[in-house]
């Protein structure tokens, strides 16, 4: 899905920031994104004694938006970012590409993005921010709804990202969300989980379950579930040998 919208002008880059975590991503991710805007204009653009200088009023900025998958979360992502630069006064125009969750289409909207290169690009969910850095180098990719983004190789390490990739985790705390199952079920010796090892984003959450269960001296039960239609059989499974799941 393709779609174009205009609105204010302003140019821009980014340089490497660090990486947030957030469970409020919609606001936070796009207050970063405006902070960013404003702290890392080219050089021309800085401030010089207190006293911006005038932006060219002819220059629009093009940002490609790739989501891998059509999701309300996903979308509440995108229209918060959009919706966030809407009201700064930025001419901004939006290609924007919703693919079908399939590998084949996303790398048919990353190979677009490639073959017209925006000037910067927005990815929101794991696929897509791979698929995106694997192809753009040589300006700035800011990703969303990432969770394990060391993991999926998008940057070099949390704190310093590298390269012209950067973004936001919502990485989930699994210490604490350990601690109150724990906390309301201390008896329990048994925990079971439902997740798909084919996303690397959950096999890195229950890596981290198994180290919050070590600790605790609890087995910890693993059931697969590559789509919606095999949870139920997954949880009932579970049901079998653990206390909780």
């Amino acid at each position: 899905i393709m779609q174009a919208t205009s609105k204010a002008t302003y140019p821009f880059y980014f340089r490497d920031m660090p990486i947030y975590k957030s469970a409020c991503l919609a606001l936070l991710f796009v207050c970063t994104c405006i902070v960013a805007l404003l702290a890392l204009l080219p050089a021309g653009s800085v401030w010089a004694q207190g006293e911006q200088q005038e932006q060219a009023e002819d220059e629009q900025i093009e940002i490609a938006i790739v989501q891998h998958l059509k999701h309300p979360a996903l979308a509440a992502m995108r229209d918060g970012f959009i919706d966030y630069l809407e009201g700064t006064g930025l001419d901004v125009k939006y290609r924007i590409y919703i693919t079908t969750g399939e590998l084949e289409t996303l790398n048919q909207a990353a190979d677009l993005v490639q073959g017209n290169p925006p000037t910067m690009v927005l990815t929101i969910g794991t696929p897509a921010s791979v698929a995106i850095a694997k192809r753009i180098h040589d300006r700035p990719v800011l990703f969303t709804g990432v969770t394990d983004p060391l993991g999926a190789g998008l940057v070099s390490t949390m704190d310093e990202p590298g390269a012209n990739v950067t973004g936001m985790t919502d990485l989930s705390p699994i210490d604490l969300q350990a601690t109150m199952i724990f906390n309301l079920q201390p008896e329990i010796t048994t925990l079971g989980v439902i997740y798909n090892d084919l996303e690397p984003n959950s096999r890195t959450l229950v890596e981290m379950l198994k180290t919050e269960c070590d600790i605790r001296g609890v087995t910890l039960h693993e059931a697969l579930a590559h789509d919606s239609g095999q949870v139920p059989k997954a949880a009932r499974d579970l049901s079998l040998k653990s206390q909780a799941i």
